[in-house]
């Protein structure tokens, strides 16, 4: 408990605020100078302090990283795009990634993926979630891509498969940005305006 004095033009009226009190008036305050919405849950302080963890520079720079590996898987599976030179007549063996340390390597993204999605759902309370498409998408694209690598797995590493997945990639790069999502709804709005008229 804290005493906070509150100016009064008779005489200061004494108030205490209890730690859970300062720890939504803290958390409100992040939220606000980070631009996210402060539709979450607000009532048990472990909450709260599980809320401040997971929007910490180092568990956001942690989900960064991992979509970054995510992306970048691209680039050493096969068909790979790196190669010592540009020149065709020089051809070099490319680098690949053998096939079962990509399929780990993806499958350890996605269930990560769905970690973060469910303590998502689980700060900001189910009631809120459902009204959120970002992470409904977020369920539907996890549970896509983690299906189709089933899929890719049973079928084999060489077998030429259509990988649903690597389209669906550039969503965890959007999902993450505050500002991909805003430049997503904003053109989201135009279009309808357009097909209105």
């Amino acid at each position: 408990m804290s005493d906070i004095i509150i100016n009064d033009s008779n005489n200061g009226i004494r108030e205490s605020w209890s730690e859970q009190h300062l720890i939504q008036a803290i958390v409100l305050l992040e939220d606000a100078y980070s631009f996210r919405s402060i539709a979450h849950k607000l009532s048990p302080s472990n909450i709260l302090k599980l809320y401040r963890l997971y929007w910490s520079k180092w568990i956001q720079r942690l989900l960064t990283l991992i979509v970054s590996c995510q992306l970048l898987l691209i680039f050493i599976q096969y068909p790979s795009s790196i190669s010592r030179t540009s020149d065709l007549r020089k051809q070099t063996k490319r680098f690949t990634l053998p096939c079962t340390i990509q399929i780990i390597i993806e499958f350890l993204c996605l269930i990560i993926f769905y970690i973060d999605a469910i303590v998502r759902v689980y700060l900001i309370g189910l009631r809120n979630a459902r009204k959120r498409p970002w992470i409904i998408s977020y369920f539907i694209v996890t549970t896509i891509s983690m299906i189709d690598l089933i899929i890719s797995t049973n079928l084999g590493c060489q077998k030429k498969t259509i990988n649903i997945r690597y389209l669906l990639r550039p969503f965890y790069m959007a999902f993450i940005s505050q500002e991909m999502k805003k430049i997503f709804n904003s053109l989201r709005k135009s279009f309808l305006q357009i097909l209105r008229y």
